[in-house]
């Protein structure tokens, strides 16, 4: 590893100085809607009041009781209360016959904190700036905002907060021009569209405001206060500041051998796709207290390949007989975490009775733990078909875990193995629960044996294909060898005819030329007739001399050689034969195997494209075949392990049902039921607000399953504020991060300035180019997100530029409407997967529709109503043709709603399409800014611009490429933008816009 960003080394005090920077900007984040039933007639003021810095001394006597439960000759006159004053509320204004139930009930735009002493004199409060709600500034989720968190931030920098020794009136003042500033109204005369002002103000107790983030403060609280805590590795992994030397992912990096290790795939429609691929291998290099980065670009594959890292830990767990791992898939919001669950709920496949469930009710590999309010909301919006925990303990469990299901759970999953293993002597559970384990040992080693194979192939193709420079040149080495032996042979003819016509023509010469050639003219007369002879005949030898006995053994010598070259070239022949006869029986293994897998695969109803992929080796390559084992045997061993938990769980819970067995809060008795619930459900999905919560126990005190969570997956992390997530990384072993800094980013909750002075405070980094870095690496509260934190510290990196695996293939979208992503926000990194074949298309794929509006701002939002009519109207006009189009042959006619997404930047143009369409009963189509079409994606998006010609100054959406990079590609077809055309300049080519003008004008 690099060494941290800082100086500081990093140990429990400085991880501690952490968590307190973390706590305490959750508390300022906190500081918004106060629960109107904190206000009445006892904590009731006026704002002129407020104004001069003292209220009534009853409202102190009230506010003590409450927060002490003392009554007021108990009280000091040295106490004090911290409070925040409530100088206006504002109620919804309610019109008849128009919906507004989406919009906050009330509103309360600042609180300003003060203490509050024992006479009724209100003082500054000098730890505490003035609050203006962050999520009613932009960029916000909500319909309402009142101005800009920037703005705010700019304010805060700019002007000092008066201190405590200053007069109240200085506060005060400070107070209203900081109002004004945001808002362009002072408090007093503020007004907002669709409110309405209360009678009064209000003095609340500062601990009274008490928001989503609860749970995470308890947990930051535990850490704070205990005495000892030894932090847990992750922590110190996301605390430590580190930028990790990384390992480059180059193409056939990922090696064959890492697919040995990969068991399971929970989906048999796709396989994995080469960067998928790899990031599952590198998942399984991750240790624990480590973290892997996957960044993942729209339409890339994120949710299967989480499937499939779910799958491989459940595999292995049942692999070895032990407990199942404790998964959690996380976000920051509803949107992501409902995507997640619904995709855990839709991977059955009824018609294949391995992949089917084999117990009644059991409809889905995700459990979604959320609060009872939560849980309701899911199902009022039709989403029954969840299985879920609430924090009082209701839900799925309490249906399954008892004594009546258990007894017709049994006779079900008996049935169910009979008919897929066709053994009807199993009547027990256990005897079921071996065979099965059993299958899938068996299962994980024909993996194995066809990886195997494919190992030993690709390297003997290597080998071959360095020592004969391809494989089309080993029969061309056979033809050249055989060649060269038969060249060979001939010339060890002729030699051994020409030794055998020279000892002939010795002898036919006179008899004392043989026998006296040692005598001098004798020789030279001897050798004279012998180069005779060799003038007359075919001979390629040399000589030196022609002295009979040295011609003699010249020839013997030549003759020799050719001996030894044929017996060498023969040897040579035989081990390319060999080679040959190897690679044809390794190349044969491999084909039998695929024949195996191929028949397999028509039988588990999977991709039946790969089905006819001929295998030979003109075509050949082992991706295929590790595509292959995804659909059939990987798949097989995933269900093979469903259902021995299955097994297991129905032993347990018979098991408990006898002994009376009940869960208690104890940590012991709150993993064991984490462990028994994990073996219906291997993955739990929850927002990080309620992880802490749900994975608490209570020892006479409460306490938290610490390393407990065998892996956190953090989906969208792109989206995810640090301060947020950290509290359940104090839980868990290893994560995974998924996510795409190019996309949403958080909603910070905390303005620079504010982030800074904590910073410095809990940090204790005083210095600005401390500061600056902390802000740089990701993990400040004011802009960082937990993606960018991972980037840094995972181990591995497939492009220099950003850290961790990169999913690339994109199959959303077509060419022609990914092509803009790609320029925009990816360097040309995606690889458009999804050709375009449709035929006959009625719309362009990247078009424009020139609208020439109005835009009205409404508070500090936008909205233009021509705009959003001619939106509507287009619907309405096109509406027969675009379900005529996506209507499927077998007769199934799409909604609308299903074919069609609204998105626009601004929250209130997005509410008034919404009212126009519910008006011709369309109200169905989702309509909103770009977080509400968060991982979801429609055949046609509509982006409303809402901006015109007269507008002045920058776009919203040209701030940063996130917004339009999520908009169209959400779109599969076709982009549509309506509005002013005027707005988008094609010179402009740097700026998002500029660029989107190129592709639709």
């Amino acid at each position: 590893m690099q060494g941290g960003l800082l100086s500081m080394e990093i140990n429990a005090i400085n991880i501690r100085g952490f968590i307190e920077y973390f706590r305490n900007t959750i508390c300022d984040s906190e500081r918004k809607v106060v629960d109107s039933s904190n206000f009445n007639n006892k904590n009731k003021i006026s704002i002129d009041d407020i104004v001069i810095g003292k209220v009534h001394s009853k409202i102190f006597d009230y506010l003590y009781w409450k927060k002490n439960k003392k009554m007021d000759e108990e009280v000091s006159t040295d106490d004090k209360l911290e409070i925040y004053l409530c100088p206006i509320v504002l109620s919804i204004e309610a019109i008849h016959g128009e919906d507004r139930s989406s919009l906050p009930k009330n509103i309360i735009p600042i609180m300003i904190s003060a203490i509050l002493n024992k006479d009724g004199s209100l003082t500054i409060n000098s730890e505490k700036f003035p609050w203006i709600p962050w999520e009613y500034l932009e960029p916000s989720l909500s319909e309402i905002t009142i101005g800009e968190l920037s703005v705010l931030d700019e304010y805060l920098s700019k002007y000092k907060q008066p201190n405590v020794t200053e007069c109240w009136n200085e506060y005060w003042n400070y107070c209203n021009q900081l109002f004004k500033a945001v808002t362009g109204y002072t408090i007093d005369e503020y007004k907002l569209d669709y409110y309405v002002k209360t009678d009064g103000s209000y003095a609340v107790l500062d601990d009274e405001i008490i928001g989503t983030r609860v749970h995470i403060s308890k947990l930051y609280d535990f850490l704070l206060t205990e005495d000892k805590i030894d932090y847990n590795k992750l922590t110190t992994c996301f605390c430590s500041l580190k930028k990790v030397q990384k390992e480059v992912i180059v193409d056939g990096n990922s090696s064959i051998e890492d697919s040995i290790k990969h068991i399971a795939q929970v989906g048999s429609e796709f396989p994995l796709s080469k960067s998928q691929r790899e990031s599952i291998h590198y998942f399984k290099k991750i240790n624990e207290g480590e973290v892997l980065a996957v960044n993942g670009p729209p339409g890339t594959g994120k949710t299967t390949l989480l499937h499939s890292i779910i799958g491989q830990l459940f595999v292995e767990a049942a692999l070895k007989q032990g407990e199942p791992p404790v998964i959690v898939a996380a976000s920051n919001n509803n949107q992501a975490v409902t995507n997640i669950i619904d995709s855990l709920g839709q991977l059955g496949n009824d018609e294949y009775i391995l992949a089917k469930r084999w117990l009644p009710k059991v409809t889905s590999y995700g459990m979604y733990i959320a609060s009872e309010g939560k849980i309701k909301e899911q199902e009022r919006n039709g989403k029954k078909t969840y299985h879920t925990l609430t924090t009082n303990g209701n839900g799925f469990p309490g249906e399954v875990e008892n004594k009546e299901y258990i007894e017709k759970a049994e006779n079900i999953f008996i049935e169910n193995y009979k008919a897929y293993a066709g053994d009807l002597r199993s009547t027990k559970i256990v005897d079921c629960k071996n065979a099965i384990h059993q299958q899938l040992k068996d299962k994980i080693k024909s993996i194995e044996d066809v990886v195997h194979s494919i190992s030993v192939f690709q390297k003997f193709k290597e080998y071959v294909e360095e020592k004969y420079k391809g494989l089309g040149e080993v029969e061309a080495c056979v033809r050249s060898l055989e060649k060269r032996i038969q060249a060979l042979e001939i010339s060890k003819r002729n030699l051994t005819a020409l030794e055998k016509d020279f000892v002939i023509f010795r002898k036919s010469l006179q008899w004392y030329i043989n026998v006296l050639e040692f005598i001098p003219f004798i020789r030279r007369k001897s050798m004279i007739e012998n180069k005779l002879f060799f003038a007359k005949v075919d001979c390629s030898i040399e000589f030196q001399e022609y002295f009979t006995d040295k011609v003699k053994d010249k020839i013997a010598d030549e003759l020799l050689n050719v001996k030894e070259e044929i017996s060498k070239v023969k040897e040579e022949l035989e081990k390319v034969k060999k080679d040959i006869r190897d690679y044809n029986d390794k190349w044969n293994r491999i084909k039998h195997h695929c024949e195996i897998i191929q028949e397999k695969l028509k039988g588990v109803n999977g991709n039946y494209e790969l089905t006819k992929i001929k295998i030979d080796l003109d075509t050949y390559n082992y991706n295929t075949i590790l595509e292959l084992l995804d659909v059939t045997y990987r798949y097989e061993a995933f269900h093979l392990a469903v259902h021995y938990f299955e097994a297991a769980w129905l032993i347990e819970v018979s098991n408990n049902i006898e002994e009376n067995y009940e869960d208690k809060k104890s940590v012991a008795k709150q993993k064991a039921k984490w462990k028994r619930h994990a073996k219906l459900t291997p993955c739990f999905v929850s927002t990080f607000y309620m992880i802490p919560k749900f994975f608490s126990a209570w020892q006479g005190k409460e306490e938290y399953l610490f390393n407990f969570i065998d892996l956190l997956i953090v989906d969208e992390a792109g989206q995810v504020p640090p301060e947020i997530a950290a509290a359940s990384f104090t839980l868990a072993q290893k994560a995974v991060i998924v996510g795409d800094t190019h996309q949403i980013e958080p909603v910070w909750s905390v303005t620079e300035t504010v982030d800074r002075q904590n910073i410095g405070k809990f940090l204790a980094l005083k210095d600005q180019t401390e500061q600056n870095a902390i802000i740089d690496y990701g993990i400040a509260a004011s802009s960082g997100n937990v993606m960018k934190i991972a980037q840094n510290l995972c181990k591995v990196s497939k492009y220099n530029t950003v850290g961790g695996t990169y999913l690339t293939e994109h199959k959303r979208c077509i060419p022609e409407i990914i092509n803009y992503c790609n320029e925009l926000a990816y360097e040309g990194i995606l690889e458009p997967k999804r050709e375009n074949k449709l035929k006959d298309y009625p719309y362009v794929h990247m078009g424009h529709i020139h609208i020439q509006g109005v835009a009205e701002k409404v508070n500090t939002s936008w909205k233009n109503e021509i705009e959003a009519q001619a939106i509507v109207d287009w619907i309405l006009d096109n509406k027969k043709r675009i379900q005529d189009y996506y209507s499927t042959e077998k007769g199934n006619v799409p909604t609308v709603s299903d074919c069609v997404g609204i998105v626009t930047p601004f929250s209130v143009q997005a509410k008034t399409i919404r009212k126009l369409l519910k008006e011709n009963d369309m109200d169905s189509i989702t309509v909103g800014t770009v977080h509400k079409l968060q991982g979801a994606e429609r055949n046609i998006v509509i982006f409303s611009t809402v901006y015109t010609r007269e507008h002045r100054g920058g776009y919203f959406f040209d701030k940063k490429p996130n917004m339009l990079n999520v908009a169209v590609s959400r779109a599969k077809d076709s982009f549509l933008v309506f509005g002013d055309k005027e707005i988008l300049n094609k010179e402009r080519k740097k700026t998002p816009s500029g660029l989107l003008a190129n592709y639709v004008l």
